[in-house]
């Protein structure tokens, strides 16, 4: 078991997720700031006798989930399929049946008397005087659909829970700030936290007792969840007061520490603007002292993909191997750790073989078993990584990686303008099962690979094939890695030969084994259409797809692939006529039309972020005006005047009781940190120099650049971009040339966006352009061709119109 400092110090992005056994692996406090939670923790064991039992005793048992969670289940914990299917479901209409959510959907007709979270479930607690019981998850978390199965639908504890309590669902995804909130209670409360996140509420509001997942009986000396709701209503009705009072003093604590009244990082985090390169180079060697040297990845099993670190990793690679000889060595140390990495990835089991696309996390340090969930983050991030490789390397793997997540997230993840949020790592294993199991979808017995890929023969393309991909008549799962069995004989594609070994062995030449591979693959995935699928979340999130977006543009324009670059502006389009306010304000959601739900701090910064990324790979002015001012509508709506940074809420709501911050880049990067690099992007390219000033005052409150700058990769990445962005090209076109339709033009831009050099900016040269920048307010095109001008600090080199001088001019001739 490992206790909850061991787990930040080693693995902070594992933590959201232990009591489940789940996905996303985004902490929602820092480590700092939970060193100051933990000392509310003092005041919750003397609420009352009987809840300080309940807490402690979760408690004891939240370590086997902690213990577990390198394993692709809980363990004691855990309910079997059967037990699960053994509640009573009594269908019923429930005020969640006119939501849009899917993960409401999916309770609507629980027996429970759900209500969404709103002003009337909140009325009729004040009115009806109980507590509330607040149940926040999402529509792919595994742990979620077993505490509905075990208790949201069996009538006795639904009975309980209607007649003591008002109950609220809600969808983390699309109500974050709620999430939010009460996952710093949950955290501090119990210093774990996961989903399904369990938490009772004072009918103002305020937690005064929560935790993630509870089995629906007491068992392994722990209290059920037919027993907490027991204890929680006989304590609201007996000892109300101490209840109140504890919930207040809860809240004052982390009003303190999180909330408007904290102070962040300030003159702490200057020292890291200062000395920029020695904060980047102390980051690196502490990723590079947890770097598995065999298998890839930072830190011991589970083993998450987290993209922020091998952005960050390109970035001082390029700081050092460009300019720093005596750093050569600790360069190329980091290229291999990032393409180790990415090669196991991708050769691993975290990768789909036959679909595309990638899982949530790896449950062993191989990167064979993952927790079967995809996302649309993961998905997104990941292309931007292999692309790093790609140009770091020129090697086609990396981008044929790329290429086959795009492919898969435009086949499964796509409405044809806009992208999905995530797959289930459930599907029900025949389709006459009641329930779901974690990865059926994915995973082969012998006798199907068999039977479909060589007709039922033990031929050679059959021994090939598992001698590539690792696969046995009694299957290839580790029991260490499946301690429910549920994967017994089952075969989970890995890569573990390369197809040089191989064809080798077979006597055959390396294209005939790819062949092979390739059409035995294409037959898997036309047998495995025939399952039921997983579960789609189809709502569309603004944050995430600014995200897509992006990687679709920064794809297109390295691949030279305008295919790409159209799927992002349909997405682009799609996003401002469907999210966009008549008053300039982003909406969060999208389902069949949209909810009533304002964009939160990520909304905007990520897709400002994908703006810019599809500004630089077409050359379209409305873009970059675009993400101008929903940069100056972000810093309306979210900046800190006083401490400087962004809040993550506007602050309107007044039922979200903490307006807090976060500055930690776990699966996702912290909005903060995304806007910082936004704001120095947009003050290169816009010669803004307040923008330029507020990517600075946003890094110096982040707590983590001169502490810790390992926990905020993304934000170092935005210390390094403010650092070196004396680097600018600016392409300048002849009239009425289109990109698209001027070969030498992408000839030159392929160039530009095939170097490594993460700090560069790209501006192309128009009217808006040159007012902007008084140095290029003369340029031209020279011989009437596309011409680029290489600039830094105010001053240009003589200009180039062709792919030779450009090539003299980079020095890469």
């Amino acid at each position: 078991t490992h206790s909850f400092t061991h787990m930040l110090s080693r693995h902070h992005h594992s933590f959201s997720c232990l009591s489940s056994s789940k996905h996303h692996p985004r902490l929602s406090q820092s480590s700092s700031r939970f060193q100051q939670l933990f000392r509310l923790h003092k005041y919750h064991h003397s609420i009352f006798s009987a809840a300080q039992t309940a807490a402690q005793q979760f408690h004891s048992g939240h370590h086997c989930f902690n213990s577990t969670v390198h394993n692709r289940n809980m363990s004691t914990s855990a309910t079997s399929t059967e037990q699960r299917d053994s509640s009573t479901h009594i269908p019923r209409k429930s005020h969640l049946s006119h939501e849009q959510s899917p993960y409401l959907l999916q309770h609507s007709e629980n027996p429970v008397d759900w209500y969404p979270w709103s002003d009337q479930a909140f009325e009729l607690a004040r009115t009806q005087d109980k507590p509330i019981f607040l149940s926040v998850g999402y529509s792919t978390c595994h742990w979620c659909h077993v505490m509905a199965h075990e208790s949201f639908e069996n009538e006795d504890i639904a009975e309980y829970l209607n007649e003591n309590f008002v109950s609220i669902k809600v969808d983390r995804e699309e109500r974050p700030d709620v999430d939010r909130v009460y996952m710093a209670f949950v955290q501090a409360f119990t210093h774990h936290g996961g989903w399904p996140m369990s938490v009772f509420l004072t009918p103002d509001l305020k937690p005064f007792f929560g935790g993630t997942y509870f089995p629906p009986e007491d068992k392994y000396g722990r209290p059920g969840f037919k027993t907490i709701l027991q204890r929680i209503a006989k304590l609201w009705n007996e000892n109300r007061e101490a209840l109140i009072s504890q919930s207040d003093q809860i809240m004052q604590g982390l009003q303190q520490h999180t909330g408007e009244a904290s102070a962040s990082g300030g003159a702490h985090s200057e020292v890291a603007l200062q000395q920029p390169d020695k904060y980047l180079k102390l980051g690196a060697m502490k990723f590079m002292n947890q770097f598995d040297n065999v298998e890839g990845g930072f830190g011991d099993a589970p083993k998450f993909p987290r993209p922020s670190i091998l952005n960050y990793l390109f970035r001082v690679y390029h700081m050092y191997k460009e300019s720093d000889k005596e750093m050569e060595t600790f360069a190329d140390q980091i290229l291999r750790a990032c393409l180790l990495t990415l090669d196991k990835m991708a050769n691993g089991g975290l990768k789909d073989h036959v679909g595309g696309g990638f899982h949530r996390y790896s449950v062993d340090e191989e990167w064979h078993v993952p927790h079967f969930e995809k996302m649309l983050y993961d998905q997104s991030q990941l292309v931007y990584s292999y692309l790093d490789a790609y140009v770091a390397t020129g090697n086609e793997f990396y981008a044929d990686i790329a290429r086959e997540t795009l492919s898969y997230v435009q086949r499964i993840m796509s409405n044809g303008d806009a992208f999905f949020s995530a797959e289930d790592a459930d599907s029900k294993p025949t389709v006459d099962a009641t329930h779901g199991v974690e990865g059926a979808f994915y995973v082969y017995e012998y006798k199907e690979l068999k039977e479909t890929i060589s007709g039922g023969q033990e031929d050679d393309t059959l021994k090939m094939f598992c001698e590539l991909y690792d696969c046995r008549p009694g299957g290839n799962v580790k029991p260490t890695s499946d301690p429910h069995g549920e994967l017994k004989n089952k075969n989970h594609l890995i890569q573990r030969k390369t197809f040089e070994e191989v064809a080798k062995n077979y006597n055959r030449t390396t294209v005939e084994v790819q062949q092979m591979a390739k059409d035995a693959l294409q037959k898997l995935l036309a047998f495995r259409q025939k399952r039921p699928r997983p579960h789609l979340d189809d709502k569309i999130l603004v944050s995430w797809n600014g995200l897509m977006l992006g990687a679709f543009a920064k794809a297109g324009a390295i691949l030279d692939n305008m295919e790409y670059i159209d799927v992002a502006e349909k997405c682009a389009r799609f996003m401002r006529d469907k999210f966009y306010t008549d008053n300039g304000i982003l909406m969060h959601s999208y389902r069949e039309t949209i909810a009533p739900i304002e964009g939160y701090l990520n909304d905007y910064a990520f897709l400002i972020h994908g703006l810019l990324d599809l500004y630089e790979a077409t050359g379209r002015i409305d873009w970059l005006e675009w993400a101008q001012t929903l940069q100056e509508k972000q810093n309306e709506l979210f900046w800190d005047k006083k401490n400087h940074g962004y809040f993550e809420v506007t602050g309107k709501d007044k039922s979200i009781l903490l307006r807090m911050k976060e500055n930690y880049d776990g699966a996702e990067p912290a909005g903060s940190s995304v806007s910082a690099m936004n704001l120095a992007r947009l003050g290169t390219l816009l010669g803004a120099h307040t923008f330029t000033s507020m990517a600075e005052q946003c890094l110096a409150q982040n707590e983590y650049l001169s502490r810790a700058p390992h926990a905020a990769p993304h934000a170092a990445c935005a210390l390094h971009q403010v650092a070196h962005s004396g680097r600018q090209f600016a392409l300048v076109l002849p009239e009425n040339t289109r990109i698209r339709e001027s070969q030498e033009t992408r000839q030159l831009l392929h160039l530009i966006q095939n170097r490594l050099d993460p700090a560069k900016s790209l501006m192309f040269k128009d009217e808006f352009i040159g007012m902007q920048h008084e140095y290029l307010k003369d340029a031209t095109p020279k011989g009437g061709k596309s011409t680029v001008y290489l600039c830094e600090h105010g001053s240009c080199q003589q200009p180039v119109n062709s792919v030779e001088g450009l090539k003299k001019l980079l020095h890469e001739e």
